[in-house]
């Protein structure tokens, strides 16, 4: 052992590269093949057909009820004299100076 301080390459540790066939996988990204492209629409329908164990069919139709529901609950509140959850003309509004001063 008389050299041992004799640098060896990576390459010579290992043994080297074999081939170059796998080179070209490692640069690029993996492609997955055959999957179809998951929209929020698509992630909403399973996530429903999971939680109450239905067919895509009837999770959709789920989907698009409470969708409704929303819109009707809406347009309800803005209905010509429907009750604002905002401050009403009574009220009298307090500056952030004149809350902070006590």
């Amino acid at each position: 052992m008389k050299n041992d301080e004799e640098i060896m390459t990576a390459e010579e540790f290992f043994g080297g590269i074999e081939s170059d066939r796998g080179l070209g996988s490692m640069s690029s990204p993996r492609r997955r093949r055959g999957r179809t492209k998951k929209t929020f629409a698509d992630i909403k329908a399973r996530m429903v057909m999971r939680i109450y164990g239905v067919t895509r069919a009837k999770a959709e139709r789920i989907i698009s009820d409470r969708a409704a529901e929303k819109v009707a609950v809406l347009a309800a509140a803005k209905a010509p004299g429907a009750v604002d959850d905002c401050a009403s003309d009574d009220d009298e509004l307090m500056s952030a100076e004149e809350f902070f001063r006590g």
